[in-house]
């Protein structure tokens, strides 16, 4: 599995925020820390750019592993599609 990509993450930093979302792993090497570690990656990331809050908009899959690191459930959102009428 050497070389494989097992997983991915982002972090886009606006003024005193890092958002860290769009992070995935493929199935076949969850269980294996790498989320968590893509995580904790970008929250570094994050810190040494002088980011004071991280935000996540994640689902209830990542939600517990984003708790279990540190951050703090403080809102949720809801997904509406618009479609052009006609």
């Amino acid at each position: 599995m050497a070389g494989e990509v097992a997983g991915c993450g982002g972090v886009v930093m606006v003024d005193g925020i890092a958002w860290v979302g769009g992070a995935a792993t493929l199935p076949e090497f969850r269980g294996r820390g790498i989320y968590r570690a893509l995580t904790s990656a970008r929250a570094r990331s994050a810190i040494g750019h002088g980011k004071r809050y991280i935000n996540s908009d994640s689902t209830e899959f990542s939600r517990p592993i984003l708790e279990r690191s540190g951050l703090v459930k403080v809102t949720t959102t809801t997904p509406y599609e618009w479609r052009r009428p006609g």
